[in-house]
């Protein structure tokens, strides 16, 4: 993860601290991820492009079923 762009310690160090808190605020709830959207399959996908051009989506993730 760190050696695609080489790495600064002071991101190293943040990061680290950053990924073991992340489980306790998601169980806890205090961060939320976005609410998901499943809109079908991949020919799907340009309804989706849709939505987004008209500002149908705000704050939610489009899923596709792809299997």
């Amino acid at each position: 993860m760190f050696d695609s762009l080489g790495d600064r310690s002071e991101d190293r160090e943040f990061w680290e601290r950053y990924l073991k808190l992340l489980p306790k605020w998601l169980d806890n709830g205090y961060l939320n991820p976005n609410p998901q959207k499943e809109l079908g399959r991949l020919e799907d996908i340009p309804k989706g492009f849709e939505l987004q051009k008209k500002g149908d989506v705000s704050a939610r993730k489009l899923m596709y079923r792809i299997a």
